[in-house]
């Protein structure tokens, strides 16, 4: 006996229907899980509308929330517990809601953007070994999730199908890499033409840094500092980044100086084993468990002389 064209339309609701449910609670659940490791800290996906995100990598990496005056901004991540809350509440009472759970979709993509472009820059600055090792499996399962909600609430029209997948990430890496382009322009803010407030050899501050590093703190923080010493390792950290390092090969603690799109030319024929000063603002410094070094990070830096 054969099923009828309506019998056959409302198994596929039903399926439809439970699917977002089940999608839905994935998300919820997903929302409160781990979704990236920044050495040792694991950093949940709620993490961001609390503020935790931006308090963890300034505590790990000395990085700050680049516009604290949007944190409140942030909030709108809680919709996404919310509304996949929301969306197990209707299939309760057999009802669908398509922009429900396609705004659930969109905000859960966003957020996931939001994980991957911040870890890949941390990567990009040397903090973390990988980005891929950073991932943690909730957030596959949420990115994943995601798109399927999408997908089953938006397939019968392309268009928006489409539009909904691409919208949060783009959105989001525009707003990013804005962002990103308005600290470096801070950055770039040049130290040519200051007077060092202090002027050390790169061991000597590596030993007192390490030996002292809220004093060292205190008494550099934002000064303008030329430090002389012998390149370590030079990393090309991509096409606008060159990373300089300085190293206590006895401990193997280091400092780096990031070299960026404007003052790239200074550095780029310089060769590992030169003795060079480079004038630069002191940030602070990261004691990395993994590694069993201190890192101690500058900015605004030029290359004040090549020592031959």
């Amino acid at each position: 006996m054969s099923n009828s064209p309506g019998n056959t339309t409302k198994a596929k609701s039903t399926f439809s229907t439970k699917a977002l449910a089940s999608l839905s609670a994935l998300l919820f659940i997903g929302s409160s899980m781990h979704w990236v490791l920044w050495e040792t800290e694991k950093i949940s996906a709620y993490h961001f509308a609390t503020g935790h995100f931006f308090t963890t990598a300034k505590s790990l990496f000395n990085i700050d929330n680049p516009v604290p005056e949007l944190s409140l901004v942030n909030n709108i991540f809680w919709l996404i517990p919310v509304l996949a809350l929301v969306t197990i509440v209707l299939e309760l009472f057999k009802k669908k809601n398509t922009w429900i759970t396609t705004i659930t979709g969109i905000l859960t993509l966003s957020l996931a953007t939001v994980f991957v472009l911040f870890t890949d820059f941390l990567v990009t600055m040397g903090y973390v070994k990988s980005l891929t090792a950073a991932l943690l499996p909730f957030f596959y399962l949420s990115v994943f999730c995601a798109i399927l909600l999408i997908v089953l609430s938006l397939r019968h029209n392309i268009f928006l199908l489409i539009m909904a997948l691409l919208i949060g990430p783009f959105a989001t890496w525009a707003a990013f890499a804005f962002v990103t382009n308005q600290e470096m322009n801070k950055t770039f803010e040049g130290t040519e033409s200051l007077k060092p407030d202090y002027t050390v050899n790169a061991l000597d501050l590596i030993k007192e840094v390490t030996a002292n590093d809220t004093a060292s703190s205190r008494k550099y923080r934002d000064k303008i500092l030329e430090v002389n010493g012998r390149i370590t390792s030079i990393e090309n950290a991509n096409d606008s980044t060159i990373n300089l390092q300085m190293a206590d090969t006895t401990t193997g603690s280091y400092i780096v100086f990031p070299f960026y799109n404007k003052t790239l030319s200074q550095v780029k024929t310089l060769q590992e084993g030169d003795s060079i000063s480079i004038k630069g603002a002191f940030t602070g410094s990261m004691y990395s468990e993994i590694l069993e070094t201190t890192i101690i990070n500058f900015e605004r830096n030029t290359l004040n002389k090549q020592n031959k």
